[in-house]
């Protein structure tokens, strides 16, 4: 599961930046999540990308069936 690893490291850095602080709006938060995922290295944004284009894969050779 190191796809799932890396997908959820990259998710955390996010939530923890985003939950750094409370918001009074929804609009306020929607610029919080756009400021922390434009603060996300390039390095982990591209190991996310790669990770999910092998998570394609699997589904696709799986036909849309269960994947381990």
């Amino acid at each position: 599961m190191r796809v799932l690893t890396k997908t959820r490291r990259s998710s955390s850095l996010l939530e923890a930046d985003v939950n750094a602080e409370e918001y009074n709006s929804v609009e306020s938060l929607k610029n919080a999540i756009s400021e922390a995922f434009e603060r996300l290295p390039m390095k982990v944004i591209n190991q996310v990308v790669d990770n999910w284009m092998k998570r394609l894969d699997a589904v696709i050779k799986a036909k849309g069936g269960h994947l381990e």
